[in-house]
């Protein structure tokens, strides 16, 4: 049975994961992957009482997607010590869901060079700021 299509409440282009369900996934059980982010946004919204901002801004909203996964990996122990631990020959759970959970390897290259230009945005932010300081 295919899903429902989603009621953004507004006009929006929002395209679906190859597989998704009828509702969107706790925020508590979401992981990174194509539905992950997608039903990222079905929890957030697209700021229905605000027509045409999310459209507008949809670049930055899709980044702030993004950062909701990222948020803390950094400081993970099992980013900072790769081949060390119980887990030295394991892959990062984030790796597992990422395959796993997004199943078409066009979708997997989107993501990463979502995630590839989001980095990139990051550094020249950074360097902006060294150098107004």
């Amino acid at each position: 049975m295919t899903p429902q299509p989603w009621n953004w409440g507004i006009p929006v282009n929002i395209p679906p994961p190859d597989v998704y369900g009828d509702q969107p996934i706790e925020l508590a059980s979401l992981r990174f992957s194509q539905i992950g982010l997608y039903d990222l946004r079905r929890r957030v919204g697209v700021l229905t009482n605000s027509p045409g901002s999310y459209n507008q801004h949809q670049q930055q909203f899709d980044n702030s997607d993004l950062a909701w996964f990222s948020s803390n990996l950094s400081s993970s122990q099992a980013l900072l010590a790769p081949g060390a631990g119980p887990f030295a020959h394991q892959f990062h759970e984030q790796f597992r869901n990422l395959r796993q959970l997004t199943p078409s390897n066009a979708a997997r290259l989107e993501l990463r060079t979502r995630i590839r230009d989001s980095i990139f945005d990051e550094v020249r932010i950074s360097q902006q700021n060294q150098t107004v300081n």
